[in-house]
């Protein structure tokens, strides 16, 4: 799921993304310094569940302003969070315009069961506290879907990310340490290859 949340910054071309878990395991925070959103972002590109980056952006839908290949495909990734948090919190400041949202699941289950539209709870501008990039909060999460230390994540996350380190301007930490291609553990077996 937070591979997701990764690839997105990558897309955004952020040069570091900082993934923390808090100390009593119940929330997870990613923050990226890339391009950030602002408010026509986060409403036709994010919340658009299926956009179509490729097809709909003419000038970064396959390469984004820093030369990047995009990783994203059907802008389905982001419903991933919900199968680890029931309430995703998302701030986003780009050139200077500041927006942000919380989706909550039971709020969208009891719009569903009532027959309503589902609109997200907007934050305000006074309660964003980035200068840029984005920042996305994983609240009430499901710690029977989580299962991984953070060891392990660290692990999964460099074996899925070839463009982690100093050579791509893109960097990863977790909990504070950075990561190398030397987590992906494969090393030791590269005598058997």
């Amino acid at each position: 799921v937070l591979t997701e949340v990764v690839a997105n910054a990558w897309d955004a071309d952020a040069e570091n993304v900082h993934i923390d878990l808090n100390e009593s395991g119940d929330e997870i925070t990613i923050y990226d310094d890339g391009i950030g959103m602002d408010i026509n972002d986060m409403n036709d590109k994010y919340l658009h569940v299926g956009y179509r980056r490729r097809e709909k952006d003419p000038i970064t839908g396959k390469k984004t302003k820093k030369g990047r290949p995009v990783m994203g495909r059907k802008g389905l990734g982001k419903l991933s969070l919900f199968s680890i948090a029931n309430v995703i919190e998302v701030k986003s400041s780009k050139d200077g315009e500041k927006a942000g949202f919380i989706l909550d699941v039971d709020d969208i289950h009891d719009a569903v069961a009532n027959e309503q539209t589902y609109y997200p709870t907007s934050i305000s501008e006074e309660d964003i506290e980035i200068e840029n990039g984005t920042k996305i909060v994983l609240r009430r999460l499901k710690k029977e879907r989580l299962g991984l230390s953070m060891a392990a994540l660290k692990k999964r996350l460099a074996r899925r990310f070839s463009i982690i380190g100093e050579r791509h301007g893109f960097n990863v930490y977790i909990n504070g340490s950075r990561m190398t291609s030397a987590d992906r553990g494969d090393l030791p077996k590269v005598q058997f290859l």
